[in-house]
């Protein structure tokens, strides 16, 4: 009896930025482009979005490319246009600690980062 592969539509990768995450950086990478989805790495903490230093975590870009997937240099458009994976990186603010966990995001306020 055959197993059906589950259908992933698209992948999450929470970071911290810290070495674990970035292990599981790479997994989480590996499914979106096995599935061909969407891949979104959030970040939740302290910093608004043009504060996070996404320099800290491995471009998506260059991993590629090191598992060469694509060719040294290649435009940001060609994560999508040669591999299908559409990549958004994403950072919401902490404003304030609450007794259990919330996630408020209001109506027109929810962007990507670059």
């Amino acid at each position: 009896m055959r197993t059906a592969i589950p259908l992933v539509t698209s992948v999450l990768h929470p970071t911290d930025f810290s070495r674990a995450s970035e292990r599981a950086f790479a997994y989480a990478l590996a499914i979106a482009l096995l599935r061909q989805t969407e891949l979104t790495i959030l970040n939740v903490g302290k910093e608004s979005k043009d504060d996070i230093a996404w320099s800290r975590f491995p471009p998506v870009r260059e991993t590629l490319e090191r598992w060469n997937l694509l060719e040294p240099g290649s435009e940001r458009s060609a994560v999508f246009d040669e591999l299908n994976v559409e990549v958004r990186k994403l950072a919401v603010r902490v404003l304030r600690k609450a007794d259990c966990p919330v996630l408020a995001v209001p109506d027109g306020k929810y962007r990507t980062a670059d």
